[in-house]
């Protein structure tokens, strides 16, 4: 659940394969921390309603952003040159939203219509029309992501009192509310980082460390996610989204809403998380999108297949009722997604056509599509990782060199596709409705 259309590549600053991080569960890195005084609050931990298939709708919405792509007759096309991103710093003062401000960062690339996008220290994106710039001055030293502490030191101006940041390999979480809950997300995202390297481990597809701490900000109440999802993106609904990525920001965004007595220690944690696989499979999910924006897996405000970025983050989700994480790692058949497509695929077709699939990003968008585009975009992965992961490779390496604020025609998508996978489409489709039924839920 990817929200908002931004997307950052990180600086590729190798070509090679990285090591996976450590896989020590025991403990999320804790060599320092930040904390702002805690502001008084009282009153029960609100519970918070999940629907899966609603939250779904609201997430892809924010991987469109209200302008990614110059919507004109004059739009790039993916073989348009794009403006060499800048390594050196630079300040612009513009016109955002309604107040004038000074931004320090680089410029990632100009679309034809003129606007700007433009990345701050601490990764957030901003579309800039060239019309709302007072004034830009290149400095005389390279760009440079904020350091962690400094990060988290902006990350704790931005929020109320009472939370504290805690480092957890690449992640940063930010939480106020409880430290055992706070932990475990730590742990969870520390594992997931792991296997995310180890998936790439032995393949052609070259990831890179993140260039910059990735924030996860845990809300105490889903009031207070709510009011703060609201305040990043006004115009998006998220009373049923469990958590989201958020591309624009670079930010994770989780509500807690667990008892207290549920999160004083760390079993009766694990017992309430039993009962909300959810929570689980939410935090991995956006952790996976956190990580393949960050790593140079996807590019941020690019035109990505969303089947791709949904079903690779699905992929990962496999929750388990063993062990200290209640995650079992990648590959699992999914336990909501695998239904849906094979009830739909029962009368020998698949919901959507492959075609449309693979195409366009439409079905994410529309909210009679997104559950049926979510549950194929996950089988087809599936599939593809399992049955034949040189041709997901090769898709993987081709969508990498994507480039910002540069759409690509479903003409395009279609060719890169057959190209990488080498078979025609309605052989393929058969062939994964017949995989896929033989395919059984986790227990």
């Amino acid at each position: 659940m990817v929200r908002t259309a931004d997307r950052v590549k990180p600086e590729r600053r190798d070509v090679g394969t990285v090591s996976p991080l450590p896989r020590d569960n025991s403990k999320p890195g804790t060599s320092w921390r930040f904390r702002r005084p805690c502001e008084a609050t009282s009153g029960r931990r609100i519970g918070f309603h999940r629907q899966a298939v609603l939250a779904g709708i609201a997430a892809v919405l924010f991987l469109m952003p209200t302008r990614l792509f110059a919507q004109t007759p004059q739009a790039q096309s993916n073989d348009a040159p794009v403006p060499e991103l800048s390594h050196m710093l630079e300040e612009i003062t513009a016109v955002i939203g309604t107040e004038e401000r000074t931004l320090s960062g680089r410029l990632l690339a100009t679309d034809t219509a003129g606007t700007h996008l433009f990345e701050e220290r601490n990764a957030t994106l901003h579309q800039i029309p060239s019309d709302a710039v007072r004034r830009r001055e290149t400095r005389n030293e390279p760009f440079r992501y904020l350091s962690s502490e400094d990060l988290s030191a902006e990350l704790l101006k931005q929020l109320p009192g009472g939370f504290e940041v805690t480092s957890a390999g690449p992640f940063l979480v930010c939480s106020n509310g409880s430290s055992e809950y706070a932990m475990y997300v730590g742990e969870l995202l520390e594992r997931v980082a792991a296997e995310y390297f180890e998936f790439w481990k032995e393949s052609p597809v070259s990831v890179s460390a993140p260039a910059v701490s990735l924030p996860v900000i845990v809300f105490r109440t889903p009031q207070q996610y709510l009011e703060f999802a609201h305040g990043q993106h006004p115009d998006i609904e998220f009373t049923d989204v469990p958590g989201y990525y958020s591309i624009r920001f670079n930010q994770m965004l989780l509500p807690e809403g667990i008892p207290q007595d549920a999160s004083s220690n760390r079993r009766s944690l694990l017992q309430y998380l039993r009962n909300q696989t959810r929570m689980v499979e939410t935090i991995v999910h956006e952790g996976v999108h956190q990580l393949a924006f960050n790593t140079g897996l996807q590019v941020r405000y690019a035109d990505n297949p969303l089947w791709m970025v949904e079903g690779l983050a699905v992929y990962f989700e496999g929750v388990s009722n063993r062990g200290t994480l209640l995650w079992s790692g990648p590959g699992l058949p999914s336990r909501t997604r695998l239904p849906a497509f094979t009830t739909a695929a029962e009368r020998g077709t698949p919901a959507l056509p492959l075609d449309d699939l693979i195409s366009s990003n439409a079905p994410f968008q529309t909210s009679d599509r997104v559950a049926e585009a979510y549950a194929e975009g996950w089988a087809l992965t599936f599939y593809l990782v399992r049955r034949n992961r040189e041709a997901f490779d090769r898709l993987t390496m081709s969508v990498q060199q994507r480039k910002p604020v540069v759409s690509v025609s479903g003409d395009a998508w279609r060719k890169e596709f057959a190209d990488a996978v080498q078979q025609p489409p309605e052989e393929l489709e058969a062939e994964l409705i017949r995989y896929m039924a033989r395919i059984r839920p986790p227990r």
